[in-house]
């Protein structure tokens, strides 16, 4: 219940080191757009700081019904070839809230005392509820976070992201 989902990636770049931090320095600075632009938008970055090589954001994911915000931890990294950017994003909030399983575990007990469902049924039709609200909220959500910040920050550094064995250039 209290399980925050969390996910890694990596980007590379041959940017030299000054050019990354000033990328990530403009990207902290970035607010949250404005009228239709808000509307529209998938997500966008708030409350961002860089302290030597180490970024830390957040990332708000906009969806109308279900809205999350991600802490975005980034580290830099130097090789002779490549600068590495490591990202960890972490949920903010618990997947699912205290008033919700309240309001599930009251929709089941109502259900019960009319009499229309059994406290059998009643129980599967909140545990099926329950599992797919799981499957959106710890396996869905944070791969699409994942991606579109992954994605961001490689445009951003114009760099490439690792997936499994290779590094994909976003699109």
């Amino acid at each position: 219940m209290f399980i925050r989902p969390r996910r890694y990636a990596t980007i590379r770049t041959r940017l030299d080191p000054p050019a990354v931090r000033e990328q990530l320095s403009a990207l902290t600075a970035s607010g949250v757009p404005e009228g239709f632009d808000r509307f529209m938008a998938h997500g966008w970055f708030l409350n961002g700081r860089l302290e030597g090589d180490a970024l830390a954001i957040d990332y708000h994911y906009h969806a109308h019904k279900n809205p999350q915000t991600y802490a975005v931890r980034a580290t830099v990294s130097e090789t002779p070839d490549w600068r590495y950017v490591r990202l960890r994003i972490e949920a903010r909030a618990p997947w699912v809230d205290w008033w919700m399983l309240l309001m599930l575990g009251g929709f089941v007990a109502l259900q019960s005392l009319s009499g229309r469902v059994g406290i059998a049924s009643g129980l599967g039709v909140a545990g099926i509820v329950l599992a797919v609200y799981a499957l959106a909220n710890l396996v869905y959500i944070p791969f699409v976070v994942r991606d579109r910040v992954a994605a961001a920050l490689a445009s951003e550094l114009r760099g490439s992201i690792r997936q499994g064995t290779r590094w994909v250039v976003p699109k």
